[in-house]
């Protein structure tokens, strides 16, 4: 896992159920559409995060398995990778 993608993670886990445009407004580091984009498919692939909506309507939220993994109270900055 990136230092981006854990980024990615923090965020989600902080404000619940997050578009694109907002990820990419809170991480502040001028990432292209693309490369947030390839981040989250593999948080998605990951079983990390889960997608809700359709296209200008998807908002990305954590995943009840990786709450099981990693409980609320577990800082992400902890994670390895």
């Amino acid at each position: 896992m990136t230092p981006r993608q854990k980024r990615i993670l923090e965020i989600i886990e902080t404000n619940p159920s997050l578009g694109i445009s907002s990820v990419m407004e809170l991480l502040g580091m001028g990432i292209s559409v693309p490369s947030i984009n390839r981040d989250l498919a593999e948080l998605l692939r990951l079983g990390y995060i889960l997608r809700e909506g359709k296209g200008r309507y998807t908002s990305y939220k954590l995943s009840p398995s990786y709450l099981k993994i990693f409980p609320r109270h577990y800082s992400i900055r902890n994670l390895k990778g």
